[in-house]
């Protein structure tokens, strides 16, 4: 076939489909694809802002978000003031209580603390590594880790416990604990 050999008719049909085809090809793209990719992104973030909120729900129980923030807000407020600032209060706790129970503190390191990568508005979150060897028996032993657990005043975590009997027939253990203290380094 030769475009010689067609009529005037024929040509504007083959100009007039030349052209149409060229436009659909710039409108795919020129606008089609790059609207796509933005659609695409737009129902990522829409995703993402679903998983939030979804997030958001299971952590107020399907409350009123008004009342689970000022729940939230006091519970962060009652962690804050369990995370004390400086290590010497940690020790001075774990000395006070190791004391009214009368463990005996063979020794007590303190490691260097690592900050959390999350931070809060209050501070820096650091986690400081405890180990403490210890002499007690197990009655005593228990009400001290109890206390480790329940004190209001002091955020703790115990990370290991060793428990080795000093004998038999002797009610005497010895103990190692690991901890971990939480600071608010501000």
């Amino acid at each position: 076939m030769n475009i010689k050999n067609l009529s005037v008719q024929q040509k504007k049909i083959l100009y007039i489909a030349g052209i149409i085809l060229l436009s659909l090809f710039l409108f795919s793209f020129l606008i089609f694809i790059p609207q796509r990719k933005k659609l695409a992104d737009i129902k990522n973030k829409l995703q993402a802002a679903e998983a939030k909120i979804a997030e958001i729900t299971s952590l107020t129980k399907n409350q009123d978000l008004g009342a689970a923030m000022k729940v939230l807000n006091q519970q962060f407020i009652d962690t804050s003031a369990r995370l004390p600032p400086q290590e010497e209060m940690v020790l001075s706790f774990l000395a006070e209580n190791s004391r009214k129970f009368k463990i005996e503190v063979k020794n007590i390191s303190l490691a260097k603390g690592a900050l959390l990568k999350d931070k809060v508005a209050a501070g820096n979150l650091e986690i400081m590594p405890v180990n403490m060897s210890l002499e007690s028996d197990y009655r005593a032993l228990g009400e001290f880790l109890n206390v480790l657990g329940s004190d209001k005043s002091i955020l703790l975590r115990v990370k290991r416990l060793e428990i080795r009997s000093k004998g038999a027939g002797n009610p005497q253990l010895e103990i190692n604990l690991q901890l971990l203290a939480y600071l608010l380094r501000k």
